[in-house]
Parts: structure tokens; C-alpha cells; sequence
């Protein structure tokens, strides 16, 4: 794999976003990595926005049990261990709550930590050559280096819909990401993946 990338909480937790990061990976684009810590972010804020739409909550639990169970399934090597150790070393951060994140990083020796949260992750405090990149700009560079293979990644995340709800086309999808703040990556594949 060419490069190996710590998504934070904030782009596992927005379904489609997720399913389209988690997707590339499959397909061996990048390594994709995370930290036991960073799932239970996922989880709580997963029930936290279940509970605010009134969703039953048993079920909201059992779907986070089987998000992170075929997350890490499908990603064998994705959950970094012993990132705690290196907590000593990582610098102090805008916000001292994401230092697990860059701890995470560099055990699992990422290249990339992609984030909503950019501002937390000022790169003069990044330790080597570890960068931030929002979600926007990681999917921009994903697309630019395999544009086939992000075609195939949106076809497969769309042929996922329809059974709880309407069949998604590729620009639904596209839509819902740009929802998600997605604006570079969508224009691009429209420009460049729909006819």
C-alpha cells in the first residue's frame, strides 16, 4: 500500500463519509488506521446522535457492536495497539484530548491523520513529517492518483442502498457527501466520474 492514513473519530461517525473511506480501503488503497480509543469516540457519539433522533437504543448498541466488529473484520490491521506508550512523546496539542489520535499515528507510523478538526492539528505541533488533512482534501488526492478505482468505490457504496430506504444513483451519493462538506471531492467527480 502506498501510504497509511489515522482517520479521526469526526470521519468515522457521518455514515456515508465512513462508508466511502472504509471502502477505498478495502480495496488496498491506503492503509487505514485507528485506535481502540478512537472507536469508543466513534460509538459515543454514534448513541449520543442515535438517542437525538429517538432511536430505540438497544439497537443503536447493537449497531455499534457490528459497525466496529466488521470494521475491524474487513481491516485486520487498521486498530493500532500499545499507542498509550507513546503518549509521553507526542507534543502538547490545542486540544490535550487528541493526543491519542497523534499517538495512534505514530505507532501505526501513518503519513496522514485525516480529520474535520484541522484546527486541532496545527502541523508545526505534528512531530517528523505527519500532516492533517480534511476529508475534502484526502479523497481529492485519493481520486487524482486512481480515479478508476473511486468510480468502482462509489458504484459499490451505491449498490449498498435500497434496502431500508431508495436506491441510491452515484449523485445521491455525491449529494450526501457534499452535505458532509465534501465540496472539492464531489465537484471533482462530477467533472471527471459521471457522464
Amino acid at each position: 500500500m502506498a501510504f497509511s492514513a489515522v482517520l479521526d473519530a469526526c470521519v468515522l461517525i457521518p455514515s456515508v463519509l465512513r462508508d466511502v473511506l472504509l471502502e477505498i480501503a478495502v480495496r488496498q488503497i491506503y492503509r487505514p488506521l485507528w485506535s481502540e480509543k478512537i472507536e469508543e469516540e466513534v460509538e459515543r457519539n454514534i448513541l449520543r446522535l442515535h438517542a437525538l433522533r429517538d432511536k430505540d437504543a438497544e439497537e443503536s448498541r447493537g449497531y455499534v457492536r457490528r459497525l466496529r466488529r466488521k470494521m475491524n473484520e474487513h481491516l485486520p490491521d487498521a486498530r493500532v495497539q500499545d499507542w498509550e506508550t507513546l503518549l509521553p512523546s507526542v507534543p502538547t496539542m490545542r486540544d490535550p484530548d487528541d493526543r491519542h489520535v497523534v499517538a495512534a499515528a505514530l505507532m501505526g507510523r501513518a503519513d496522514v491523520i485525516v480529520t474535520f478538526n484541522l484546527k486541532d492539528f496545527d502541523e508545526a505541533a505534528l512531530p517528523g513529517a505527519l500532516f492533517a488533512q480534511s476529508p475534502d482534501e484526502f479523497l481529492l488526492d485519493v481520486l487524482g492518483l486512481y480515479p478508476e478505482a473511486v468510480r468502482k468505490v462509489l458504484q459499490a457504496v451505491v449498490s449498498r442502498t435500497g434496502r431500508k430506504g431508495p436506491r441510491w444513483t452515484i449523485d445521491d451519493l455525491l449529494t450526501r457527501l457534499e452535505k458532509e462538506g465534501l465540496n472539492s471531492f464531489v465537484a471533482a467527480c462530477r467533472r471527471e466520474l459521471t457522464p
